[in-house]
C-alpha cells in the first residue's frame, strides 16, 4: 500500500530539487532520526548506492542503512530505498502545473500510524520551508540559513526540541522583563 502526501510549494522547482538531491540535508530535515555517519556525495547520482547510520529517536538505537537512489527526470522522481533493520521506501515527485510547483511524497508501507503520518507531514513541510529559505535574498534569511546549516540541523531531534524550548522561554522572559520595565517606569 502506498501512502501519498501532496503539497503545492511556494518554492521554485530548482530550489526544491537542490534540497531533495542533497541526501545529507534531506535526511537531517527529518525529525524521526539523526544522521550519524554517511558516505553521500554533494549531489546524488542516478542509480547510486550509499551507506549511512541513522539514530532513530523513537527506538533509541543506531541502524545501518544501505540507501539506494533512483533519480529520473521529466517529471523529476527521486526514489529512496533504505535497506536495513527497518526497511523503508520513499519516493519524491516534483512537477510544475500551471506555474505552480507540486511535490508528492509516497511512502511504500502497508499502514502508517497517526504519529508516522504527522512526522512525514513535518518532514515534507521542512523540505519546502528550507527550499523557500534557499530562494530568499534577504540578509536576515541568509543568516538564518547559516545558523540552520551550521548548528541546528546538526543536532539530534531531541537537541532541536531543547533548543526550541530554550529560545521560546527566553523570548517570554524578555517580554516579561520589558513589561516589568514599562510598569515601573511609566505606570507606578
Amino acid at each position: 500500500m502506498n501512502n501519498k502526501i501532496s503539497y503545492t510549494c511556494p518554492a521554485g522547482l530548482d530550489s526544491l530539487l537542490k534540497v531533495l538531491t542533497n541526501l545529507e540535508l534531506l535526511l537531517r530535515l527529518n525529525i524521526q532520526w539523526h544522521l550519524k555517519e554517511h558516505n553521500f556525495p554533494k549531489a546524488i547520482q542516478s542509480n547510486g548506492t550509499y551507506t549511512c547510520i541513522l539514530h532513530h529517536e523513537g527506538l533509541s538505537k543506531d541502524i545501518l542503512y544501505k540507501v539506494k537512489v533512483e533519480y529520473r527526470s521529466n517529471p523529476t522522481v527521486i526514489d529512496l530505498s533504505f535497506d536495513g533493520e527497518l526497511p523503508q521506501q520513499v519516493c519524491f515527485t516534483i512537477r510544475e502545473d500551471n506555474g505552480k510547483t507540486l511535490l508528492d511524497m509516497v511512502v511504500k508501507k502497508e499502514s502508517l500510524s497517526h504519529e508516522e503520518q504527522m512526522e512525514l507531514n513535518l518532514w515534507i513541510k521542512s523540505i519546502i520551508n528550507y527550499a523557500m529559505i534557499t530562494e530568499s535574498k534577504s540578509p536576515l534569511t541568509k543568516v538564518w540559513k547559516f545558523l540552520l546549516d551550521r548548528f541546528y540541523l546538526r543536532l539530534s531531534p531531541t537537541g532541536r526540541r531543547v533548543v526550541f524550548l530554550v529560545v521560546v522561554s527566553e523570548i517570554f522572559a524578555l517580554f516579561f522583563f520589558i513589561l516589568l520595565v514599562i510598569y515601573f517606569l511609566y505606570l507606578k
